[in-house]
Parts: structure tokens; C-alpha cells; sequence
């Protein structure tokens, strides 16, 4: 039984996933099911995540059962979707991070002095996911929960993170974007764009201005590792027709880069004992 499953991870018509010494085919191929759903994607047949990861309808069928069996993915007849049992892989995720118990206070401070909404978010690839959240009392144009990806071209977040890259990473990630239009104040002009960026670079801060979403205005600052690398943005979103830009750089800049100082400041040196649980201090 290993042998014929060796041999079948091996198969050429298994997606062209590649094979790397120590790679588990059906690890990745699992993986690919479950980032097969989304907006818009968020119940699937077989046939339809069969095409979606290149991946044969037979061991497609093999994986959802199996994520169906560990709890998570659920079926409704001929259709799969996740079950809310995926979360606790972003929360493994979220709980390893050595900046978390520590950004979680600094982040309800702004919120609660603000009553606006304070956000934290990390790059990945041309997306930010939002890893921290604390809500305001005032209502914003839309409502982020944890895990959300966004499109880091359109966020406040995604452009002091872009800005933050090294030149050659940043410049990849011009070139190899697809800037799409989501409103009708999204920049979709590349060397405008670049242009932005370069601005949050030497600014060390991003605003947006309903870019992602109507009525939605945001700025960001970075979050800096002991390194020196920005390892998320730090955010504040307001509903635009309310609060105005100048209002808002007013009111949350200097909340915004002195919780992330603090933040930084208390980011656990490399070498340190325990780097995943910093006392807070």
C-alpha cells in the first residue's frame, strides 16, 4: 500500500506541483484544495476544485473526503465548503507570532481614543492578511474580520509594507502585480503607483483614500522587527464622509507610530530565550 501511494503522488497528471526532496505530495495537494475557496468560491463541487487545482477528479475526491473526515470541510449534496474548523490554522499561526500579545493593547488604546477601527496586517505575496483587529464605536465602510486578504495595492497597509521591501523585491512586485480596478479612485496606473509607494517609503507612513472600498479611508504605519524589517502594517480605517484626510493624519499619525515604536521597542531580540511569548512590560 505505501508503494502504490508513493507512486501515485509521483503521477504526472498531479497538478504539476512539483516534487522537491522531502516534499508530501498529498500535503500540498490538500493545501491547494483548501485555498481553492473564497470570495465568491465559498461552496464547490468536486469537478469544480478538480479544475480549480489541476489536480485529477479521483484524488481530488480522496482529499475532500479526508478533509471532510478531520473536520474541515463540510458537505450540502454535491457541493464542499469549509467548516469554521480551518480557523484554527490561522490561529496557530496568529498565537506564534512574537509581536502579538504585544500589539493587542497598543492597538485597543488607538481604538478606544480614536473610536475608530485599529488594524493589523501582514504581506503575503501581492495580498495583506489582517491578523489583529479593535473595533471602534463609529461605523466604518467595511467590516474586516480576521483572516480577510486584500489586494495590498489598494490598502494603506499593503503600500508601507511594499515600501518597506528591499528595491529588488519591490520592483518585482510592480512588475509582476495586476492592478485592478475596485473603485473608481483605485490606482491602476503602475508608475502612479510606484509613486506612492516611494512617497510611504521616505514618509514612513500610507493613506488611502477610498481605493478598496467607497466611504473607506485608511493610514498605516510599519511595524519593525528588531532587524529592521517591517513585519506588519498598523492601521487605522475610518468611514470617509465622516472623518477627513487631514483630520485623520491629524488625529491617528502619531498614535499610530508611537504604538508601533512601543511595539518594535518590546519585539524580543534573536537569540532571545523565549521569543513567542515576550513578557509584556
Amino acid at each position: 500500500m505505501a508503494k502504490k501511494q508513493s507512486q501515485h503522488a509521483s503521477d504526472p497528471d498531479e497538478g504539476g506541483l512539483g516534487t522537491v526532496p522531502e516534499r508530501v505530495e498529498a500535503l500540498a495537494r490538500g493545501l491547494a484544495i483548501v485555498k481553492c475557496f473564497g470570495r465568491g468560491r465559498e461552496k464547490l463541487t468536486l469537478s469544480e476544485i478538480a479544475e480549480l487545482t489541476s489536480i485529477s477528479r479521483a484524488s481530488a475526491r480522496r482529499l475532500l473526503f479526508t478533509l471532510l473526515d478531520l473536520g474541515y470541510v463540510v458537505q450540502h449534496g454535491r457541493d464542499f465548503s469549509l467548516s469554521s474548523r480551518v480557523l484554527e490554522l490561522g490561529y496557530s499561526y496568529l498565537v506564534s507570532m512574537p509581536w502579538w500579545e504585544i500589539a493587542t493593547p497598543h492597538m485597543r488604546r488607538i481604538s478606544d481614543a480614536l473610536n475608530e477601527t485599529c488594524v493589523a496586517s501582514v504581506l503575503q505575496d501581492h495580498e495583506v492578511v489582517m491578523v489583529a483587529r479593535a473595533s471602534g464605536s463609529h461605523f466604518t465602510a467595511i467590516n474586516m474580520p480576521m483572516g480577510t486578504r486584500l489586494p495590498a495595492h489598494a490598502t494603506a497597509m499593503g503600500r508601507v509594507l511594499i515600501a518597506a521591501l528591499p528595491d529588488e523585491a519591490r520592483q518585482d512586485y510592480l512588475k509582476s502585480v495586476t492592478l485592478k480596478t475596485l473603485t473608481e479612485h483605485t490606482i491602476i496606473d503602475a508608475a502612479d503607483l510606484a509613486s506612492r509607494i516611494e512617497d510611504a517609503r521616505v514618509s514612513g507612513y500610507a493613506m488611502v483614500n477610498e481605493e478598496l472600498e467607497l466611504g473607506l479611508r485608511t493610514i498605516a504605519v510599519p511595524i519593525h522587527a528588531s532587524d529592521g524589517t517591517a513585519i506588519a502594517g498598523l492601521a487605522v480605517s475610518v468611514y470617509a464622509p465622516r472623518v477627513s484626510a487631514e483630520k485623520l493624519k491629524k488625529d491617528a499619525l502619531s498614535l499610530l507610530q508611537r504604538a508601533a515604536e512601543e511595539i518594535s521597542g518590546l519585539l524580543p531580540r534573536p537569540g532571545s530565550i523565549d521569543q513567542r511569548r515576550p513578557p509584556l512590560r
